[in-house]
């Protein structure tokens, strides 16, 4: 189930302050609106700013809608809401378009650390990666200076395609604050022939050179020819197959450009799965990273029918390519039924030779096959990951799995050492049903009893009480301190725990008397159990085991009784207890108490009681359970027949 938009925000979703914001946002809304009209909507909000953060949660709503639409919405969250929208938008988008969400979150944060100026410096950086990257990082900072223009737009004519694509979104995102007569007139046309500058690097680039007069002729020509390929969407069916050849015969043209919008055209037609099986295994081999990515991503979009050209994409050689091949597959319906196939190539990529592939595979395993992997040590990276949430996935899975035991030993002894106490507290679980295998982990156990948060030290205290002589000394202590602060849950769980070391158990007995005052019966019940596994070491209860003994619930009698009997074996102080017991006509805690005092010799004084008892009692019951003690007890005086609760 997908997130919905903090409540502040769905409250003043309507609330825009403007009339153009309002009808983008609507839009946004209606899952009736085109791609066009999206892309559109976004760039309307995100031109506005951030006067209009209520419509914050229409761009949510979209994130979803491909990758294209994802982009350009995540550029408008950028610009409307900055860092805290961006981070919200992890929760909104697919999980394989939170990478996306990412490199803008790091943009933006390396923006604001470099400045306008240090942004400027990196568009002229030698290395074509970085001036990119300084295009991007300006587009998001939504700088005003003049000379940011000038450069972006020196940089539409650079020899790498992914500097001049990024230089054209920068100059389509920063387009309310450009000054130039020349950067006017090129937005003009742009907008006039209503194509789109992600779209149209060539486009951009000819309007450049128009615009200034500073273009080769060559270059010119090949802008021509790349425009050419420019395909407007089809509007119906028919329209689409009839283009397919042409665009299809395009993606094997030498120019990065041309190549590049062709397979932009053939997204629109991401319908027709007998195409894109052939599309998708050409694009994935791209001598561009540009176009390759984009073909995984689109291939992502298209469903099952994508498999094959996705297990393409994981022989690519670039490590990128087939790391998004793995996080594009998802979870996958075929008409069969669950697609195994999927299944089998995840578990190759779990194998890959690139880290980040294997992660990726691995976590495609976690979520959605996580016993299908035969050796469950391909989880155990997850175990290392930086994201405390894939370690904690890691956690969940290991913690499932039985096989192979002696190979994640070590993992989960290491992992006792996460800075994450609920990955801790699934390492301390998993090694609680080792037995004696989980010893190698007792300093480590101690550690986390004596420094860390109580989510942790509790169950790692519990598990020490298994280990030796000294570790149970230490693990009392800790629990003892957890009875006398903890909550009620809490105190259950601990005390059921030293009622399994018995005698050893002794100096909780202060704290295990302190908590019998609690309301709860059950934490009385499993006290009283406790001190009666603690033995003759825990007389000091006695008192109070003797007035629960007497309590009108028949489950707290019965297990004061049985301490009782444990605490003193030869049944010197349970008399109080045994005639309590009498009164409630309760035979079976009779039972229970009168063994004890039998070994003895029972004093003369308990019988003469028991025949008060049996002869005036109104009780008919009481008198008939009193006769019945006396003869469990004996050899002692016979009781006479009562007759007191019989006149009349």
């Amino acid at each position: 189930m997908r997130a919905e938009p903090p409540t502040s925000q769905r409250a003043g979703e309507g609330a825009n302050q403007s009339p153009e914001a309002d009808a983008a946002a609507a839009v946004l809304r209606n899952p009736h609106s085109s791609e066009e009209q999206l892309l559109a909507a976004c760039d309307a909000l995100r031109d506005l700013g951030p006067s209009v953060k209520a419509g914050i949660p229409a761009l949510y709503g979209v994130l979803d809608k491909g990758v294209t639409v994802r982009h350009r919405a995540l550029d408008a969250l950028a610009a409307v809401g900055g860092e805290p929208a961006l981070e919200t938008a992890k929760s909104f988008a697919h999980w394989y378009g939170r990478e996306a969400v990412e490199t803008r979150l790091a943009d933006l944060k390396a923006a604001k650390a470099l400045g306008d100026s240090g942004m400027l410096k990196l568009l002229e950086d030698p290395k074509p990666e970085e001036r990119a990257r300084a295009a991007r990082m300006l587009a998001l900072s939504r700088t005003g200076k003049p000379e940011a223009i000038d450069l972006l737009v020196a940089r539409l004519n650079d020899d790498n395609f992914a500097a001049r694509h990024a230089a054209a979104e920068a100059i389509k995102a920063l387009r309310p604050r450009m000054n130039g007569s020349a950067i006017e007139a090129m937005v003009d046309r742009l907008d006039r022939e209503q194509i789109r500058v992600a779209e149209a690097d060539a486009a951009v680039k000819q309007a450049v050179a128009e615009a200034e007069h500073n273009a080769a002729e060559q270059a010119a020509a090949n802008d021509r020819a790349a425009v050419d390929d420019y395909v407007p969407p089809a509007e119906t069916a028919r329209d689409v197959t009839w283009e397919l050849p042409r665009l299809i015969e395009r993606l094997g043209n030498k120019d990065d450009e041309v190549r590049l919008q062709a397979l932009q055209n053939l997204r629109r037609t991401s319908g027709m799965t007998s195409a894109w099986r052939d599309v998708g295994k050409l694009a994935v081999k791209d001598p561009n990273p540009s176009i390759r990515q984009l073909a995984v991503e689109t291939l992502a979009e298209i469903g099952w029918h994508a498999n094959e050209g996705l297990f393409e994409a994981l022989k690519s050689k670039d490590s990128e390519v087939r790391k998004l091949a793995v996080v594009a597959t998802g979870p996958r319906e075929s008409p069969g039924g669950y697609d195994s196939e999927v299944a089998a190539t995840m578990n190759h990529a779990a194998l890959d030779a690139d880290a980040g592939v294997r992660r990726s595979a691995t976590l495609w395993l976690a979520r959605f096959d996580p016993n299908g992997p035969k050796r469950p040590t391909v989880f155990i990276e997850l175990m290392d990951s930086a994201d405390v949430r894939e370690r904690r996935l890691g956690a969940s899975v290991l913690g499932q799995r039985h096989d192979a035991v002696q190979a994640v030993v070590p993992t989960w002894i290491h992992a006792l050492e996460d800075s994450d106490p609920e990955v801790q507290v699934a390492a301390i679980s998993w090694l609680a049903g080792l037995g004696d295998d989980a010893k190698g982990a007792e300093s480590r156990l101690k550690e986390i009893v004596a420094k860390s948060a109580r989510t942790a030290a509790r169950p790692a205290a519990i598990l020490l009480l298994r280990m030796g002589a000294e570790s149970r000394s230490t693990a009392v202590a800790y629990l003892v301190k957890a009875l006398e602060t903890g909550a009620a849950e809490e105190k259950v769980q601990v005390v059921r725990a030293l009622a399994t070391v018995g005698a050893d158990a002794k100096p909780a007995v202060p704290a295990l008397l302190a908590t019998l005052a609690e309301e709860s019966n059950e934490l009385r019940i499993d006290v009283a159990q406790t001190l009666g596994a603690i033995g003759p070491d825990a007389k000091a209860a006695l008192p109070a085991l003797t007035r629960m003994a007497d309590n009108r619930h028949i489950d707290v009698r019965s297990a004061a009784v049985a301490a009782l009997a444990k605490i003193d074996p030869e049944g010197r102080s349970l008399a109080p207890a045994l005639f309590a017991a009498v009164l409630n006509k309760d035979r079976t805690a009779c039972g229970v108490l009168a063994g004890p005092m039998k070994k003895t010799g029972t004093p003369r004084e308990v019988f003469r009681r028991l025949e008060t008892i049996a002869t005036d009692d109104p009780d008919d019951g009481v008198r008939e359970t009193a006769r019945m003690v006396a003869e469990q007890l004996g050899p002692g005086p016979t009781l006479a027949k009562g007759t007191q609760g019989q006149k009349g």
